[in-house]
């Protein structure tokens, strides 16, 4: 099965004096149920579309535009956060009509504030496989994370050594979740994490079929 393209949002905070990423549980009724990810999904047609693709202010290259507007279209569905440009913080996406939103604020997604950490390509041998751009971007928002509860159980700030830390059965994370904390756990900031992604070359990624992080139950890496 060909991968189908995905976009994850590694988003960042400074939170009393230390770093904190956004991660969501997935609702049990869902592939992936009860794991803890960041926000993302699958590349839809609106991403593509040229009318949507011009409310992605600073994306760079024009093929990654799609990607960089999923990554932060899915965000916004699902935990209710989006940055954009002029800023309009105060102000929460329409999760069912994310780029009609975009149009009727007079806003534009901030992909230029995001920067690509890695890309996870799914074993051959699962079910559903996807080739996942993960994106990192720091948030200057007071709001708090809103889970969309069809997709979303649960959403949580948690400091990436934290998350690692917790048992793994309560917890569970695949192998691209799991290394992307390990990776975030070395920085103290948001801009660190954006400057080391942006001077990195990033190459797919393709886990094995089956793996298990330190002192924990058995996951099958892809995804978000």
């Amino acid at each position: 099965m060909t991968p189908r393209p995905a976009s994850t949002l590694v988003l960042l905070r400074t939170a009393g004096g230390r770093m904190e990423t956004l991660m969501i549980k997935r609702q049990a009724a869902l592939f992936g149920a009860g794991w803890w990810v960041f926000p993302g999904g699958s590349l839809e047609p609106a991403d593509r579309l040229p009318e949507n693709r011009e409310l992605v202010a600073g994306a760079g290259r024009e093929e990654d535009i799609p990607w960089i507007a999923a990554a932060l279209r899915e965000t916004a569905e699902e935990v209710g956060l989006c940055p954009t440009r002029p800023d309009r913080l105060a102000e929460r996406p329409d999760p069912a009509d994310v780029y009609g939103w975009l149009r009727r604020s007079g806003v534009r997604m901030d992909g230029g504030g995001l920067a690509l950490l890695s890309n996870w390509v799914t074993p051959a041998g699962v079910r559903k496989r996807f080739d996942t751009r993960f994106y990192v971007a720091g948030w200057g928002g007071r709001e708090e994370p809103c889970p969309d509860r069809a997709e979303v159980a649960e959403a949580e700030w948690v400091a990436p050594e934290a998350m690692l830390g917790r048992e793994r059965r309560e917890y569970p994370l695949i192998q691209p979740t799991y290394e992307t904390l390990e990776l975030l756990a070395r920085f103290d900031s948001p801009q660190a994490v954006v400057d080391f992604a942006r001077g990195r070359e990033v190459v797919p990624i393709h886990p094995p079929l089956e793996w298990a992080p330190p002192e924990s139950g058995r996951a099958a890496g892809a995804g978000g």
